[in-house]
């Protein structure tokens, strides 16, 4: 699972929803998620993850939260990380809608997925509109919205097709930039 400070908190230094509700299913879970990431880190995790262990048997991307604010940049940096991953099933995640450029980025993340075969699509600005699922920025989770987001992963992921479940340990887990993106305001 490859995204930013939104999956960071499901994971195991944080409330490890997304391991709670992947593991019964038999899946081997490694949140690679750190706060205030763009698409390019996407790329960064799979130099590192893919190499090294090439037999992932699905993906879950979730980057697009923060956005440099270009379109055509984005989307092909998206659509490079899905080639890499392809043909592994690839779950990808749109954005809450929480300024009038995250429309942008959920365009682009749709439109990949349209293009790519081995790509399905969660629309997490839909999810995210049920109440009590965001704080009150808009962006980050409540208790309840990890617990919706990991429950809505699972059930989009659906049972493993081979391992036990597993948490795995992850490599990406610099939570620095919470200081870095708390530090700086962003309006919607």
């Amino acid at each position: 699972m490859i995204g930013d400070s939104i999956l960071a908190s499901t994971a195991r230094r944080y409330g490890n929803e997304m391991c709670n509700a992947l593991v019964p299913l038999g899946w081997q879970v490694a949140v690679e998620a750190e706060p205030g990431r763009f698409v390019g880190f996407g790329l960064e995790v799979l130099d590192v993850r893919l190499r090294a262990e090439g037999g992932w048997d699905a993906a879950v991307v979730f980057l697009g939260t923060n956005y440099e604010g270009n379109p055509d940049s984005y989307r092909a940096r998206l659509g490079e990380i899905v080639e890499r991953l392809a043909p592994r099933p690839t779950l990808l995640l749109t954005t809450a809608e929480f300024r009038a450029a995250q429309r942008e980025v959920n365009r682009a993340i749709r439109e990949v997925a349209r293009a790519h075969d081995h790509v399905s699509l969660l629309d997490w600005a839909a999810v995210a509109t049920t109440r009590g699922v965001l704080t009150g920025d808009g962006v980050h989770l409540t208790d309840k919205g990890r617990s919706v987001l990991a429950v809505a992963v699972a059930r989009a992921l659906d049972v493993a097709p081979f391992r036990p479940g597993e948490c795995l340990e992850s490599r990406f887990r610099d939570d620095s930039g919470i200081r870095a993106a708390s530090s700086t305001t962003t309006t919607p």
